[in-house]
């Protein structure tokens, strides 16, 4: 979605997963802070503990790379997120 999704703009959607078949959700943007980086980390933390089958793929590369791993290392080390460049 170019630019994202406002906040209140729709209710998501979220099927129920398990370990066999989980949630994909990703997020395709420059790694920069005016890209919501920051947001989706702290997504992924939240989403995490509601849906722990749940996997994150990243593609893209900039200056918020680094926050994004040490944000997110349990999760990587974890193989539940991953960064796709």
């Amino acid at each position: 979605v170019f630019n994202g999704i406002p906040a209140g703009s729709g209710s998501g959607i979220i099927r129920v997963t398990s370990e066999a078949e989980p949630a994909v959700i990703g997020f395709a943007s420059r790694l920069a802070a005016d890209k919501g980086v920051g947001e989706f980390a702290a997504f992924v933390l939240a989403m995490h503990e509601r849906l722990p089958s749940a996997r994150f793929r990243v593609a893209g590369d900039g200056p918020e790379r680094n926050l994004l791993e040490k944000k997110l290392s349990s999760l990587i080390a974890a193989g539940r997120v991953e960064l796709l460049g």
